[in-house]
């Protein structure tokens, strides 16, 4: 309608576009330099396009929408009043913030500058076009807005020429690094200047601060983080560790920014370093690349050990599934493995393997994640796995899980140091096995760069804070948003300039969009302040929060909860409506239902209220529900909540040819008023068999009569009609120990002259979800199928990977 009645003020594509150049931007505008490379020759020219650091870092300040995520100053965190031992979550609460606040004059705000790069391929398929963007974001920001990509709190800040080389491939690489260091320096030239100097930023608020921009981190995998530390391959990036050292049980020494350039003196004192070829060769007995110039040379405080922050997906997820899963794949035999896989118990959200997994060739994160989930579980008992094979697995395992928190205290880092010890001093089973393997055989040796990344992560998490918040998953998603989709938009011919136009535009748009967000809301908040401006202070203080809503507070509907922290509810709509107990017993399968039902409303009453023995009259109906879905609160920070799991509890259906025994999945249920938030002590394990509601027809407590029933037996008149929600439930027997070496607990089937033992709960009851995976033995049994194997199989493990929630609480 409004397009209609007013015709847009523009009449072309391009007189649009002018109209966007007039918008206002928080940024800074891009620029184009032609670079001539300090060494080697190339036939095209090297154009670097970039933009002035500095004023993306007060576009971000100046943001509204960043304004509740911004932090100004270093803070000690600890787990109690007696300070013993400290907490490490956001940037603020590690050491190097703190240490670095310090040597700066009073009154001054540290602005931590993140960097990341990564080489990425803007065609798909067909065609050689390639962009090397390199990211940006301040460590000011929260981690959790950091990693939201609908924060927008990383930009762009430069694209380095990709070039051709006219010198021998020997060096390529070597020319290659000089020029990514050599257009580095352009780009970074403001903050160099300006972390000494200091420059005044104007916050949202309007706030002016004495700022000291100082490149803090950089997200990079491991061939760009060699790149910045000018290391030579095979070697560690933060360390001095080199080839031969690469899987020492403890940390090597740092290689710290002293060390490296005086190592770089060294070399070009004996070797001109316009002589490239020789240069490199000797470069690399130093432990370096070759580049006789970094960047971050003129950089204040840039500290090369811990400036590049150990990666979690490039160097642990990736080590696992280029090693660790290869040696236990040789050890069980790809078949096992297969049919393993194919036979657990499908749950909603996780991945399924119906035909393996050593079949594929390309594989993504996900599927990474969703094997380490079952992988420990999966692989016990088979047949060459020994308990040294367990070990060193479920230490691994319990390593990738640790470092993967977003708060850490100093007896969590102590378990991160001790499982990786008990890793590296069980990974020799591999080589004696014969299971590791190369090109040409068998391999004696542990010399994975990735071995010594893993001895950075508990120094690292020290000095900057939590490992997730630097994953270089942030940096490819940027590709996204921030080089593939600007290519998308150009015309491929010098794509370099059109992609900045865009980035430019759709920077002003936004920027736009956000400002008049702020200004609407601010109108509204005035508006409303001023309608209830002569009201008693009092009465203004109760209505606040309805007045004033945090927008961040997260509103879900057709909740039901008695508990803290914890959220389940059902459908609006039942599976089956109006169905007797009876029938429903039947079709379930479950002859003792009824019995239960009365067993649980006798035993679950004061006496006084709708399902006192005394009050009952009869069952109505029952309503019956396929399924529940249950969100946990974080076991870290109780205001968020965790993913949310759909729990299935469906009846046989052997004429479908699927489920004929049922189907339910499996939970931890609320045994004990002592139950703990984490631990497993005061709760069952059960398996969900039925989801139903109960309609009963009881007496109010006002009226009731001694006699709930009239001469003819018709209900009296003062019958209320009450609902109760309830699960049938079959218990598991919990071991009371973790089994050595899979350190899981053992679950088994309670079987009595009746069968399986069972009972009714409220769903207030259930806990949480967990996952059973069967004990297969020695060799799976291949008749099982996914839909029957949690009937076939009698004995379990609580899987403590599921979820990475779940790794936490039960244990």
């Amino acid at each position: 309608m409004y397009v209609q009645a007013r015709a847009p003020s523009f009449g072309s594509g391009a007189t649009l576009r002018d109209r966007i150049e007039l918008l206002p931007t928080g940024g800074s505008r891009w620029k184009e330099m032609t670079i001539k490379p300090i060494s080697g020759h190339t036939s095209d020219s090297s154009v670097l396009l970039y933009r002035d650091p500095l004023g993306v870092i007060q576009e971000f300040f100046s943001r509204p929408s960043l304004a509740s995520f911004l932090e100004f100053a270093p803070k000690r965190v600890w787990t109690n009043d007696t300070k013993q031992s400290h907490v490490y979550s956001e940037m603020n609460t590690g050491d190097w913030w703190w240490d670095t606040q310090a040597k700066l004059p009073g009154g001054s705000t540290i602005v931590p500058v993140i960097l990341g790069s990564d080489k990425t391929h803007l065609t798909q398929f067909t065609g050689d076009k390639k962009a090397w963007p390199v990211y940006m974001s301040v460590g000011n920001i929260c981690s959790k807005a950091r990693r939201e990509m609908a924060s927008n709190a990383w930009a762009i800040i430069a694209y380095i020429p990709i070039v051709v080389w006219d010198e021998g491939k020997e060096i390529h690489g070597a020319l290659s690094s000089r020029l990514f260091h050599q257009c580095m320096e352009v780009v970074l030239k403001p903050l160099a200047t300006a972390g000494i100097t200091a420059i005044n930023i104007v916050d949202s608020d309007g706030n002016v601060r004495n700022c000291y921009p100082l490149v803090a981190s950089y997200l990079a995998d491991y061939p760009e983080q060699i790149l910045v530390n000018c290391a030579a391959g095979k070697t560690s990036p933060t360390t001095q560790a080199g080839p031969h050292n690469l899987d020492d049980v403890q940390r090597a020494e740092p290689r710290t920014t002293e060390w490296v350039l005086q190592q770089i003196r060294h070399v070009a004192a004996t070797t001109d370093p316009q002589n490239v070829s020789a240069y490199v060769a000797k470069a690399r007995k130093c432990l370096l690349n070759g580049v006789h110039q970094p960047f971050w040379s003129t950089l204040p405080f840039f500290r090369v050990d811990n400036c590049t922050a150990p990666d979690i997906f490039h160097s642990v997820i990736r080590f696992w599934r280029d090693h660790l899963f290869k040696w236990v794949v040789n050890l069980v035999g790809k078949e096992e493995i297969d049919t393993r896989l194919k036979i657990l118990q499908p749950i909603p959200g996780f991945r399924r393997f119906n035909k393996g997994i050593t079949h594929l060739s390309q594989w993504t994160g996900r599927e990474d994640r969703d094997l380490q989930r079952t992988f420990v579980a999966l692989i016990n008992g088979a047949k060459r796995v020994s308990s040294t094979v367990m070990r060193n697995t479920r230490a691994f395992h319990d390593f990738l899980y640790l470092i993967q928190y977003g708060s850490h205290s100093d007896k969590t880092l102590h378990y991160i140091e001790e499982v990786l010890s008990i890793f590296h001093d069980t990974k020799d089973v591999y080589i004696k096995t014969e299971v590791r393997r190369g090109k040409n055989g068998v391999l004696d040796h542990f010399e994975i760069p990735k071995l010594a990344i893993f001895h950075e992560f508990v120094p690292h998490i020290r000095q900057m804070g939590a490992s997730p918040q630097f994953s270089t998953e942030i940096i490819e998603r940027n590709h996204k948003s921030m080089a593939k989709q600007p290519f998308l938009s150009t015309s491929r011919y010098r794509y370099g300039p059109q992609m900045c136009r865009y980035l430019d535009r759709k920077e002003r748009i936004r920027h736009t969009h956000e400002l008049l967000d702020w200004v609407m809301q601010e109108q509204s908040s005035r508006q409303r302040r001023e309608a209830v401006s002569t009201w008693s202070p009092g009465f203004q203080a109760r209505i606040q929060s309805q007045l004033f809503p945090d927008p961040l507070e997260i509103k879900l509907t057709r909740l039901q909860t008695n508990r803290k922290g914890k959220l389940v509810w059902l459908n609006l709509t039942p599976s089956y409506t109006r169905q007797s107990l009876h029938n429903v017993s039947i079709v379930y399968g479950l002859p003792s239902l009824q019995a239960d039902v009365h067993h649980y409303l006798c035993n679950n009453s004061d006496g006084s209220g709708p399902v006192s023995a005394q009050g009952i009259a009869s069952v109505i109906c029952v309503d019956v529900w396929e399924s529940l879905h249950i969100r946990n609160s974080n076991v870290q920070d109780d205001s968020e909540l965790s993913q949310t799991h759909t729990l299935h509890a469906l009846p046989p259906r052997a004429e479908k040819g699927r489920y004929p025994y049922g189907h339910g999945h499996f939970i931890l249920v609320h045994d004990s008023k002592h139950a703990q938030d984490v631990g497993i002590e005061g709760y069952r394990i059960g398996q969900l068999r039925l989801i139903f509601r109960l309609h009963l027809k009881s007496f109010s407590q006002l009226e009731r009569r001694s006699q709930p029933f009239g001469p003819g037996g018709e209900m009296q008149a003062n019958a209320l009609v009450h609902t109760i929600d309830l699960a049938y439930v079959e218990f598991l027997k919990l071991s009371k120990q973790p089994e050595d070496n899979i350190m899981m607990y053992q679950a088994h089937r309670e079987v009595s002259g009746s069968g399986r033992r069972g009972d009714v709960i409220g769903l207030d009851a259930i806990a949480r979800f967990v996952q059973l995976i069967p004990q297969f033995g020695k060799k799976v049994n291949k008749r099982v199928k996914a839909e029957t194997s949690t009937e076939t199989y009698g004995s379990f493990y609580v899987n403590s990977f599921a979820t990475s929630q779940i790794f936490q609480a039960v244990y």
